[in-house]
């Protein structure tokens, strides 16, 4: 299927879609979803971590399912691997006349989205190969020539966290670390719904270009906001260390177009899904917290920067949006007003210019979500005189 050409901005928009059309193959996985593209279009590292059975594997082919264009590889890794089955068997005719050279058809170096599974369960070897691939995008081959690796991000599974030291700095290379739990008993049956019933419908289609776009108007959008993003991650990052929580120099500060590490990250997800890049940086600190048993302390820690009235009221605004594209109106109003009363009471408390900018871009969104329930209440009025 042949894809319009994008503007960076409308690539932008897009991107949004592609996080809502994978969201709605499953239930309970919006947060997932908005990684899954955050890393794309930052060309940032994933591992979604959690226990057999929670659609880590399934999320992923979803998104790469949803790429026009895109040359998707898999492999579910284990001790054995070898590099060879990464990178393409050496030809043996060319081998045979004295010439090291690969096979060139479906691996890695022929593919612009990867998916190792279970990564941390293989030879050390192969990680050792994988190391530079993740970090610098390229593999260095036994003959000691360079293989290029063309993947815009490079993406994991795994059922548990890496154990051996030794696989600390692999595991440093993942940008976004995302534990994945299993969804609330009380989805299971609206899980069950959607797939007996999923749609068969045209999938939304995003093609190589648009990721492209959208990774340039990334790019453009941190240097443009290149003092917000510095000083929020700043923030975020010295809260973590000095909870004991480690974030690499190279995590948090590293700056290249074809890695993306937390400045870029953090700029994606501000960019593609309308936060501020304090809000941003302080969302995706979460996903720099390398293991589940820190989470206590990580929490207790955030909430010093972004207060649980914030992160509620904009709860409110999220399901207030879906309630009016629902058609619900009344309900929609409700929420929107039970936002306002929050912001209002912060407002009040004295900590309007703690969280300035957070209270006035949710407050033009409560504004645009009234104006849209009385436009929408206007027409039905209109249509129910005639």
């Amino acid at each position: 299927m042949e894809v319009e050409k994008s503007r960076p901005l409308d690539a932008v928009a897009k991107m949004r879609a592609l996080a809502d059309a994978v969201s709605a193959e499953f239930v309970g996985r919006d947060v997932e979803s908005q990684l899954a593209v955050t890393a794309l279009a930052s060309s940032a590292n994933l591992v979604f971590i959690g226990e057999p059975g929670v659609a880590k594997s399934s999320l992923i082919r979803s998104l790469a399912s949803k790429i026009d264009g895109g040359r998707f590889f898999y492999y579910l890794m284990t001790k054995y691997t070898t590099p060879d089955e990464l990178l393409g068997p050496i030809d043996p005719i060319a081998f045979k006349n004295g010439t090291f050279k690969r096979m060139h058809g479906s691996w890695m170096p022929d593919s612009n989205i990867v998916f190792l599974d279970e990564l941390f369960k293989a030879s050390s070897a192969t990680l050792n190969a994988l190391l530079n691939a993740m970090n610098e995008r390229m593999i260095v081959d036994f003959d000691g020539s360079v293989i290029d690796i063309p993947a815009i991000s490079i993406f994991s599974a795994s059922n548990e966290i890496p154990q051996s030291s030794d696989l600390r700095a692999l595991y440093d290379r993942f940008a976004i670390k995302a534990f994945v739990n299993p969804i609330s008993t009380d989805l299971i049956p609206k899980t069950v719904r959607l797939n007996v019933n999923k749609a068969r419908e045209k999938r939304t289609v995003v093609s190589i270009d648009d990721i492209m776009m959208a990774k340039k108007a990334v790019q453009d959008y941190l240097r443009q906001n290149a003092d917000s993003v510095a000083d929020s991650i700043g923030e975020v990052v010295s809260l973590l260390r000095g909870e004991g929580i480690s974030v690499s120099d190279r995590m948090a500060v590293g700056v290249d177009e074809n890695i993306g590490y937390f400045p870029a990250v953090v700029s994606a997800y501000s960019l593609i899904f309308d936060q501020t890049p304090r809000k941003a940086a302080i969302i995706m600190a979460r996903y720099l917290v390398d293991d589940p048993s820190a989470m206590g302390t990580f929490e207790k820690a955030i909430e010093t920067l972004y207060p649980k009235e914030l992160t509620i009221a904009q709860e409110k605004i999220e399901e207030a949006t879906a309630a009016l594209g629902a058609g619900e109106l009344k309900k929609a109003k409700e929420l929107a007003y039970e936002s306002m009363n929050m912001l209002q009471d912060l407002i009040k408390s004295g900590k309007f210019d703690l969280y300035r900018n957070e209270i006035e871009m949710m407050v033009k969104r409560e504004e645009s979500i009234m104006e849209a329930i009385k436009q929408t209440q206007s027409i039905i009025d209109k249509a129910a005189k005639k």
